[in-house]
């Protein structure tokens, strides 16, 4: 039984290794990531129209692959760069949002559909840069997870050899 956690500390050694991939990416790359991305998003808000209730749905049309397919040109194509833009839309309250900007949209000058607006970028900018600066932090919880595991197992092994 032991033997069999071998393949589950490669999986996890593989895992920690595409993280700490990412955290070099979003080390170099971060601002430029950050600011390109939160653009793409914002344009796509903004060219959605202003009819009741279609950007409460907003945050379900905004997919990532869409989005990679945006930035490749700037950012490329890779799969780290498709990973990130995916961590980040996931991890964006896209609905909540929207639905802060819209009620400062509502107490200040109503702004015309189709043109930018300074007040979402800025939001969107803040948020996508917090979002990348948790993904530079990777979680060790599943490796200790697993040693616990295998010193449980280990330990029961031991008592019952006895």
């Amino acid at each position: 039984l032991l033997v069999a956690f071998v393949p589950l500390y490669v999986m996890l050694g593989v895992a920690q290794g595409r993280r700490r991939a990412l955290r070099h990416v979003v080390a170099a790359h971060g601002d430029s990531l950050s600011e390109r991305l939160s653009a793409a998003i914002a344009g796509r808000i903004e060219a959605m129209p202003r009819v009741h209730g279609a950007l409460q749905h907003a945050g379900e049309t905004l997919s990532a692959d869409a989005l990679a397919d945006q930035l490749a040109p700037a950012l490329g194509t890779s799969r780290a760069v498709r990973r990130i833009i995916a961590f980040v839309v996931k991890r964006l309250p896209l609905s909540e949002l929207l639905r802060q900007w819209q009620a400062q949209r509502e107490t200040s000058a109503v702004a015309e559909a189709g043109k930018e607006d300074p007040a979402l970028r800025a939001m969107l900018h803040q948020r996508v840069g917090d979002a990348l600066r948790d993904m530079a932090m990777p979680s060790q919880t599943p490796l200790w997870i697993a040693l616990g595991a295998h010193a449980v197992l280990f330990g029961l092994g031991l008592w019952l050899t006895r």
